[in-house]
C-alpha cells in the first residue's frame, strides 16, 4: 500500500468555493450542542445528485476529473452524479432495501491497483465556531465472487476555498474484500476551519492488497460533526423564548465569560431580516453559569417571532446565538408608556384579560413601592409615581398558577 502524507492537492479543474445549487451546508450554530449526526435513515429517499430527499442537501456530487494522480482527493474515474443502479456497478450506492439498516455506499473497481476513485462532499458552515471532530462508522462489506481478496480504501479530504484539499490522516479505512468489520474512526479538525464553510470530501479509491476478484464495498455510517466555543468570551448553554400575556420572555444562561462585554437581543418577523431591541450587559468575566432574561412587548398584529442574540466582547468583537421562532396566540401586553416615566406609568394589553392579575412595582433593592389589581375584562392600568424617588424599578407582574415575571422602568424626577 502506498503511504500516505499529508497532501496539499491542486487541480485545474476546481470544485466551486460554495455548494452547487440547492445544496444547504449543515450551519452547526444552529444545531444542538453544536453538532450535527447524519445517520442516513432517510436515504431511501435521496434522489440522483443530491437534488432531493431529507438530508441530501448537505451532499454533493463530484463529477470525472481524469488528470492527476490517485489518490490526491481530486482525480476521480467514477462520477457521482446519480446512485449507481446496479448492485456490481462502480459509483455509489444506498443501502440494500432488505436490510434494516441504513448506509451510503463506495464500490471502486478494477484489478490494477490506484485506478480507480470515487468522491462526494458533505459541506459544513462553522460560522462563528471552533471545529471540534470528524467522525463516522466505517464498515468493510463483502462483494462478488467469495474468495475475492483486493483492498479499497476511504480518505477524507478538506477544502475552505475549493482549490486546495488538504488530507486527514486519521480518517483513513481500508477494507479487505470478505473480512467484513466495521470500526468508528474520529479525528479532531484544525482550528483554521472556524468562521468557515468547508467541503469534507469522502475520497474512495482502489488501493493496493489483495490479487484475487473484486473490491469491497466500503460503507459509512453515523457521520457526526462537532464544534465548540471554548476559545470564545462566553459559552452559551441555552437560549429559549416563552410566551407570556406580557409578551415573549427571552432567557439564556452562559456556562462561562471571559471578556464578554454585553449582548443585544435581536428579533424578525421573516427569520432573514433582524432589529436590534436592546442591549443587555454580560458579567464580563465568570467561570460560573449566569441567568439573564429580558421581556419583549411584541408588534400589535404579529403571529409569529424570531430571536437572536448578538453576544459582544470587549474588543467589538461578536458572534450569533442560534435563531428562536415562536408562534404567538392570545393575550399579550401591548406596551408600557411612557418609559422613562415622570408622574404616571401605562400598561396596556393586546385585549381585555380574562382573569384578574397582580401588579408590584419593585425597588433595585427589593422594596415593593406600590401593589395594585388589574380586573378581568380590562385591557388597561396606570401606575402612580408621586413620591416615588428617581431610579431604576421593576414593574412585577403575577399572573394565577403562574411564575411572576417582570420588566424595568425608569422613574425620572
Amino acid at each position: 500500500m502506498k503511504p500516505f502524507k499529508a497532501l496539499l492537492c491542486l487541480a485545474a479543474i476546481m470544485l466551486p468555493v460554495v455548494p452547487s445549487a440547492g445544496q444547504t451546508p449543515v450551519r452547526l450554530i444552529d444545531q444542538p450542542g453544536f453538532q450535527f449526526i447524519e445517520r442516513f435513515d432517510s436515504i431511501h429517499t435521496w434522489e440522483d445528485g443530491f437534488t432531493s430527499g431529507y438530508g441530501a442537501a448537505h451532499w454533493s456530487p463530484v463529477g470525472i476529473q481524469p488528470s492527476g494522480t490517485i489518490p490526491d482527493g481530486i482525480t476521480t474515474t467514477v462520477t457521482t452524479d446519480s446512485f449507481a443502479k446496479k448492485y456490481l456497478t462502480p459509483g455509489i450506492h444506498k443501502s440494500p432495501s432488505t436490510t434494516p439498516e441504513t448506509y451510503l455506499e463506495f464500490l471502486t473497481s478494477g484489478t490494477a491497483d490506484y485506478s480507480s476513485a470515487l468522491a462526494v462532499d458533505f459541506w459544513v458552515d462553522f460560522a462563528h465556531l471552533t471545529p471540534g471532530i470528524l467522525g463516522f462508522d466505517a464498515l468493510s462489506i463483502h462483494n462478488g465472487t467469495p474468495g475475492s481478496d483486493r483492498h479499497a480504501m476511504l480518505q477524507v479530504y478538506y477544502s475552505t476555498d475549493g482549490q486546495s484539499f488538504h488530507v486527514i490522516p486519521d480518517l483513513q479505512f481500508e477494507a479487505i474484500n470478505y473480512q467484513d468489520t466495521m470500526i468508528h474512526i474520529e479525528a479532531s479538525l484544525p482550528d483554521s476551519l472556524a468562521d468557515h464553510i468547508v467541503a469534507f470530501r469522502l475520497y474512495s479509491f482502489n488501493t493496493s492488497g489483495g490479487n484475487r476478484g473484486a473490491r469491497p464495498r466500503i460503507g459509512i455510517d453515523n457521520l457526526k460533526i462537532a464544534a465548540h466555543e471554548e476559545d470564545l468570551p462566553l459559552r452559551l448553554i441555552s437560549f429559549s423564548a416563552e410566551a407570556q400575556k406580557g409578551g415573549v420572555l427571552l432567557k439564556w444562561v452562559t456556562a462561562s465569560e471571559q471578556h464578554a462585554a454585553y449582548f443585544v437581543v435581536e428579533r424578525s418577523a421573516d427569520g432573514q431580516y433582524f432589529q436590534a431591541l436592546t442591549r443587555v450587559r454580560a458579567a464580563g468575566y465568570s467561570n460560573l453559569p449566569l441567568h439573564y432574561q429580558y421581556l419583549d412587548f411584541l408588534q400589535e398584529g404579529m403571529d409569529r417571532a424570531f430571536y437572536r442574540l448578538k453576544m459582544v466582547d470587549m474588543d467589538e468583537r461578536f458572534r450569533y446565538s442560534a435563531v428562536v421562532m415562536i408562534r404567538l396566540s392570545g393575550i399579550y401586553l401591548k406596551r408600557i408608556y411612557p418609559n422613562p416615566a415622570s408622574h404616571q406609568l401605562t400598561l396596556q394589553w393586546n385585549k381585555p384579560v380574562t382573569s384578574p392579575l397582580l401588579l408590584r412595582l419593585i425597588g433595585a433593592d427589593g422594596k415593593r413601592w406600590w401593589e395594585g389589581e388589574m380586573h378581568a375584562g380590562s385591557s388597561l392600568i396606570h401606575i402612580p409615581l408621586p413620591h416615588i424617588p428617581a431610579g431604576i424599578y421593576w414593574i412585577q407582574v403575577q399572573e394565577p398558577y403562574r411564575e411572576p415575571y417582570a420588566f424595568p422602568v425608569v422613574h425620572l424626577p
